[in-house]
């Protein structure tokens, strides 16, 4: 007997979030993967200077573990 009402979440690859990076206005610069999680680097155009401000995001998970909205939702 299992949870019937079970829902499937739709996660994101590398490729999906380069996507989504780009769509919003930011540039991934790499991904790294370590063994339990993964580090995402993404930088954005600073309009007023013209330089790039550099983000690193540092995941407790791999980036197939999170769903595609977590993302959407982090680069409004």
């Amino acid at each position: 007997m299992g949870n019937q009402f079970l829902t499937v979440v739709p996660m994101v690859t590398i490729d999906e979030l380069r996507e989504i990076v780009e769509r919003k206005g930011y540039v991934l610069l790499g991904v790294k993967r370590f063994k339990h999680k993964d580090r995402i680097y993404v930088a954005k155009r600073n309009p007023k200077t013209g330089s790039f401000v550099k983000i690193t995001l540092y995941l407790r998970t791999h980036i197939e573990e999170i769903p595609r909205e977590k993302f959407e939702e982090l680069f409004k």
